[in-house]
């Protein structure tokens, strides 16, 4: 399967997508901190500084993402210096350009995760079995930090002699965790969400009309929305790579950005609406 899409062919892919999808974030993060800035709500401080510092981090690793790409590009078939071709550039898993891509990939998904696990506890502030609820998904969450934090370890620390990808053996279990816990996690997570939202929908349909609870259902719409659709592209990245081919570059990469589209576009024009959202607790 895997010398059906050669490796290099694969990482020039890769930066093709990689760079769509971070085009339609640079418009995206204008508008979005357009919002931010200019436009009046009725939140706290301290919920516009959680908006804030989420959009200023996941737009500042989705950039550097598609930079260590472009690099790592450039050093196999623009700078590479060594007797061979540009696979020997690319199969060098420790890397600097590589191991930093390893370490974006961590980042963006390790906060993205916290950042759902705190959406769903939004709706659960009031519950009754909240603790347990922070109990199952943050030690899911901690679980995943973990696994990413040897997944990096392992990447910097991978002899440079020896030519690997991602499937190598040593790098293969903590990959298949990581993407195992982000699927618990997020497939947990999001039916939370739609779990305590559920019930709430029709009786929301019918006061629309009459108490302008369109807000709400607009509020609701994003965050399961943003939450179904990040579960979904980590599936697919699940599902490449199980599948042992060299397309999960591609799709990780993607996975990145995906991850801006849903977190940093919706998640914060969502704060327009949040004090709608207070009222929804209670329903």
């Amino acid at each position: 399967m895997m010398s059906e899409f050669p490796l290099d062919v694969a990482q020039i892919v890769a930066l093709f997508l990689e760079s769509l999808f971070y085009g339609l974030n640079l418009v995206s993060f204008l508008s979005c901190m357009h919002a931010l800035l200019f436009i009046k709500h009725d939140g706290s401080n301290g919920q516009y500084i959680y908006f804030m510092g989420t959009t200023l981090f996941f737009f500042t690793f989705a950039t550097l993402d598609v930079v260590f790409l472009l690099r790592h590009v450039l050093d196999a078939f623009i700078w590479y210096k060594g007797g061979g071709h540009a696979l020997e550039e690319l199969l060098i898993l420790s890397c600097w350009v590589s191991a930093m891509k390893t370490f974006t990939y961590a980042a963006q998904t390790s906060v993205a995760d916290a950042v759902l696990v705190y959406r769903c506890l939004t709706f659960y502030k009031s519950h009754k079995y909240r603790w347990m609820i922070v109990a199952i998904l943050g030690s899911l969450w901690a679980g995943g930090m973990v696994v990413e934090g040897l997944m990096c370890w392992i990447v910097f620390t991978y002899p440079a002699e020896s030519a690997a990808t991602v499937h190598t053996g040593t790098l293969s279990p903590f990959v298949t965790a990581m993407l195992v816990v982000t699927l618990i996690l997020n497939v947990g997570a999001t039916a939370l969400i739609t779990y305590h939202v559920w019930p709430a929908t029709r009786r929301i349909n019918e006061a629309s009309a009459t108490n302008g609870n369109g807000h709400i259902q607009r509020a609701m719409r994003i965050w399961i929305d943003s939450a179904a659709m990040y579960t979904l592209s980590v599936l697919v990245f699940a599902v490449v790579y199980s599948c042992n081919n060299n397309a999960l570059y591609g799709v990780s990469d993607c996975v990145v950005q995906v991850i801006v589209c849903l977190f940093l576009i919706l998640g914060p024009l969502s704060r327009l609406d949040y004090q709608h959202l207070r009222a929804f607790r209670s329903i």
